[in-house]
């Protein structure tokens, strides 16, 4: 097909979405923008150097300056926006693409739906897992009747998040309207309505404490009778699957590639559209995405409603909403189960510390955040580099700061008002990076008068680490080895601005630190263990690990330390902790002590 064979296009919001997914689709089919729209002119011209400059469309803030230059629009602005810009583009006579999901509340997305009936304009929706070919396999398998009746499901579906977002907006409840739910659970709720029929009765939780939920977790009673679970992540890699257990057998379907399995060899023979399980034609994801365009536009032209159209996308509209009507909490083992059963989702407490964190999105970082707001009521200000990776620091009312360290300017702002500052950030590739990002961070923090700086640094600033006990006494490692160099240099770097300008900080040592979402040495060594590779040693031996939460409790207390105190944090606590010392142990037993500097008294501090 050519350009002139479709109808003249708009594309409305030219984030991550239409540059990597979208844009390429609808170049594959040989139709091209004559309009984009995007308030940003940064977004808007990198995809117009997609398109190259000869051939470059309109370029626009708002779609009502080019609404006479064309006559449909794929909408993929943030989905708080898609009811207000896809009802108004409908009333203007427009045909809407409109990317999942339809809407955030169930009215808009039914108003939407009657209005494009009422203009006789196509309303399609993204929902592209309807094209994938195995989805559709088990739709026909289930409506044939080969399972019998279906008496129970169990999906399963998670990564650790990796789409690139290019706005911040996507992490806050103004711009997104929800988390994975809304996310990803506008795709799988679509199929297991689409599959079993409408839900009778829900159950659900997730993980939110006023922001945008990461893991969720739905029961599901359908009015068939069938019952069933849900679960979906944006932290954890899961099966990606759904398990569907008929009276006449039960078969896996993977939820967006192209594999099924079941435990009856007869239904794998099963034929829809011409193939089986076994011979299910390949796809890959680009496909989904060039099927549900050219549906759109056939529609258009046939003058016919879109196979996944606006109607299509009520059912799942509605449960969304009647899930996050019905919210529970999600017990997390990793949680305080008091802060569980009462979650803070008012935001932070009027008289709570302003904090800042760098490496927020970290293993260590994302922990410190959680429990700075769940215990301490705080108003935190996470700085990251890769907005993508603050998934489950969008679960609370923080500020997430998009900010490289060695952005002066942006450093400034971040830690305007501050009373607390945590350096967790650390760049393997770069000690320019470090260093004066470093030098950033202490400029600022003294331009603003912080009342504690806190800097994660390693115990690795030994190594080799010598025979015997080690302590803060210990020699300085090899700086011949660069990230012994790098950390020592760190260090330095904060005591001396300690002692000769007044900066009120602390550097800290952890040895290994294991606990929840650590890959090295908590989540790596559970799937070695399951796969049967990793051997123990019959005598055991030492390891001085620290559990995540006695190094945040450390992290917090630091405000309580002298300017300059260095210590070294590891399991077990040293034979005669001092005082001070035994008093920051929160666990039974005590999984982390400070060993230098004892005589010290602890500085006086407001906010503990």
């Amino acid at each position: 097909m050519t350009n002139a064979e479709f109808p003249r296009l708009a594309i409305i919001g030219c984030g991550s979405i239409v540059s990597h997914h979208l844009l390429p689709a609808l170049l594959r089919l040989g139709w091209r923008p004559s309009v984009l729209v995007d308030p940003t002119p940064g977004r808007l011209e990198a995809v117009q150097a997609m398109l190259g400059r000869n051939r470059a469309p309109v370029a626009v803030a708002d779609w009502r300056e080019a609404a006479d230059q064309f006559d449909a629009a794929l909408v993929a602005a943030p989905p708080m926006l898609h009811a207000p810009v896809g009802q108004s583009l409908l009333e203007a006579g427009k045909h809407v693409f409109m990317e999942k999901p339809l809407a955030v509340a169930l009215a808009d997305a039914e108003r939407m739906a009657q209005t494009a009936e009422e203009r006789r304009r196509v309303l399609a929706v993204g929902l592209m897992r309807r094209y994938v070919n195995g989805v559709r396999w088990l739709k026909a398998l289930i409506d044939s009747g080969q399972l019998g009746r279906v008496l129970r499901f169990e999906a399963r579906e998670g990564f650790v998040y990796n789409w690139g977002i290019s706005s911040p907006a996507m992490l806050r409840r103004d711009g997104a309207g929800g988390g994975v739910l809304l996310d990803t659970g506008s795709h799988t709720l679509d199929l297991l309505l689409w599959w079993f029929g409408e839900a009778a009765e829900v159950d659900y939780s997730d993980d939110s404490y006023g922001g945008l939920e990461s893991d969720c977790r739905l029961s599901l009673t359908m009015a068939s009778g069938a019952t069933g679970t849900l679960e979906l992540s944006r932290t954890r890699a899961l099966r990606n699957t759904i398990r569907v257990y008929g009276t006449k057998g039960s078969v896996e379907v993977h939820l967006y590639e192209n594999q099924i399995a079941s435990d009856v060899p007869q239904i794998l023979d099963f034929v829809h559209d011409g193939f089986s399980a076994n011979h299910i034609p390949p796809q890959i994801f680009g496909d989904l995405f060039q099927a549900e365009l050219k549906d759109f536009a056939d529609a258009i032209r046939d003058g016919r409603p879109a196979a996944v159209g606006g109607r299509e996308a009520l059912p799942s509209t509605a449960l969304i909403e009647r899930c996050y009507a019905s919210r529970k909490p999600l017990a997390l083992p990793w949680v305080d189960a008091n802060a569980a059963a009462s979650p803070r989702t008012d935001g932070p407490l009027a008289d709570g510390p302003t904090v800042v964190v760098t490496g927020a999105a970290g293993f260590i970082g994302g922990r410190l955040v959680e429990r700075l707001c769940l215990e301490h009521g705080a108003r935190v200000r996470c700085i990251v580099r890769d907005i993508a990776q603050a998934v489950r620091l969008a679960r609370f009312p923080v500020e997430i700061v998009r900010a490289d360290l060695l952005d002066r300017e942006a450093i400034g702002k971040a830690v305007a008002g501050a009373d607390w500052v945590f350096h967790c950030a650390y760049d393997v590739r770069s000690r320019r990076q470090n260093i004066e990002g470093m030098n950033a961070l202490i400029d600022a923090s003294l331009a603003n008068g912080v009342e504690s700086f806190v800097h994660l640094s390693t115990f690795s600033v030994y190594e080799p680490l010598p025979d015997g006990p080690l302590s803060e006494e210990t020699r300085d490692g090899d700086r011949a080895w660069s990230y012994v160099q790098n950390k020592l240099d760190l260090e330095a770097m904060v005591l001396d601005a300690a002692q000769k300008r007044g900066l009120p900080g602390v550097v800290l040592q952890p040895s290994i630190v294991y606990g929840p979402f650590c890959k090295p040495w908590t989540n790596a060594p559970a799937e070695m263990l399951l796969s049967g590779t990793v051997v123990l040693p019959q005598e055991g031996g030492l390891c001085n690990a620290v559990y995540i939460d006695d190094l945040v409790d450390a992290m917090i207390a630091g405000d309580a330390q002298p300017p300059g105190h260095r210590g070294a944090l590891r399991d077990p606590p040293a034979p005669t902790p001092p005082p001070w010392a035994r008093r920051l142990r929160a666990l039974p037993g005590g999984a982390w002590a400070w060993t230098a500097c004892a005589s010290n008294p602890p500085r006086p501090s407001a906010r503990r």
